[in-house]
């Protein structure tokens, strides 16, 4: 085994803990060379390099959770009408990791400003 190849493969190791015997391989051939996973297992070994840490993984539940905990939902709803003659629109926010609900306001027209029927009185 070519040392400068020893050293390369331990500089690759030390500076990316990370990075276990096959990417270290698969870095390797960009560089000019080409061998197994198996030498570059050996030379870690040599030099008491334990392999990369297991990268724990993460469950589709845990990844759809996530963003979940973080977004809202907003819309009206209608209200009245039954009681009174005017028709209302309830404006709310929903906590989607939670599912608190917020009552943020209530107008006639969810729309913008009410057109102007009568210009003088407006």
């Amino acid at each position: 085994m070519d040392a400068k190849l020893a050293a390369l493969i331990e500089q690759r190791a030390r500076e990316n803990p990370g990075w276990g015997y096959k990417r270290i391989q698969g870095e390797l051939p960009g560089l000019g060379y080409r061998i197994a996973a198996s030498t570059v297992r050996r030379v870690l070994r040599g030099l008491r390099i334990p392999p990369a840490p297991q990268r724990s993984r993460t469950t589709w539940q845990q990844f759809l959770r996530t963003p979940a905990e973080t977004m809202l939902a907003c819309d009206f709803f209608p209200a009245g009408g039954a009681v009174t003659v005017r028709r209302l629109y309830v404006f709310f926010v929903i906590e989607a990791g939670t599912r608190h609900v917020h009552v943020l306001g209530v107008t006639a027209h969810p729309g913008g400003a009410r057109p102007c029927r009568r210009p003088r009185t407006c």
